[in-house]
């Protein structure tokens, strides 16, 4: 996982107005908040099990109108119906994944 996490901090990833994280790791979940616009939001699915915190930046969140949803204990069509409700508002999708899975 460490090498993901170095691979995508010397990407220059655009801002994205919607990040999908299942990974749940905190560190890759940190780069998705922070490759957010103005208005954006962070899809956290799945991170469910004990794992260092998120550290995030209290001021950026406010002053770019950040938000995060959570999405517990998931399965396709709870994912299907999460993106039916919520996907008019987003229209740049960027998705991090685990490649070690």
């Amino acid at each position: 996982m460490r090498n993901i996490i170095v691979i995508l901090k010397t990407l220059s990833l655009p801002e994205a107005d919607v990040v999908f994280d299942m990974t749940g790791n905190p560190g890759v979940m940190k780069i998705g908040v922070d490759s957010l616009a103005i208005g954006g939001c962070a899809v956290w699915i799945g991170a469910v099990y004990p794992e260092k915190p998120v550290e995030a930046d209290a001021q950026k969140v406010v002053r770019r109108l950040l938000q995060v949803h959570g999405l517990h204990n998931y399965n396709y069509a709870d994912f299907v119906n999460w993106l039916k409700r919520n996907s008019s508002f987003f229209f740049k999708w960027i998705f991090l994944v685990n490649c070690f899975q």
